[in-house]
């Protein structure tokens, strides 16, 4: 039995605005488009070579406004320069929420993309 892979689903505006966004900033690449019943997805994946989850863009057909809910926390993700994955956001479109800091042996960062999902940037150094 091969170990299982995760994936994500967030719900953005405009998918291929989202997935520009998220290549720029973090590097992940767009795979396949599905359509589901009342949305389209398109899978977002890390670089070739790299370890992590996907995260999966979707998109209402029609049109309807997008709820940020308080049942969960940031997307992380684990990175080996906080302060130059920060800058790459915020060079995309995204903003800052929390400037990257040192805590104790790690760095980390708050950022927010382009629907106002907010990212979480750590390093927990070495």
């Amino acid at each position: 039995m091969s170990a299982a892979q995760s994936f994500l689903k967030i719900f953005v505006a405009e998918l291929d605005r989202s997935a520009a966004f998220y290549a720029a900033a973090l590097g992940l690449s767009p795979g396949g488009r599905m359509a589901a019943p009342g949305f389209d997805e398109l899978i977002l994946r890390p670089p070739q070579g790299q370890s992590g989850g996907s995260i999966v863009l979707c998109c209402w057909r029609d049109g309807r406004a997008l709820e940020m809910g308080n049942a969960n926390g940031p997307i992380g993700f684990s990175v080996a320069d906080v302060d130059a994955i920060h800058d790459r956001v915020v060079a995309a479109g995204g903003t800052s929420r929390l400037a990257p800091r040192s805590l104790g042996a790690a760095r980390l960062a708050f950022v927010a993309d382009l629907d106002g999902h907010v990212l979480e940037l750590l390093d927990l150094g070495a």
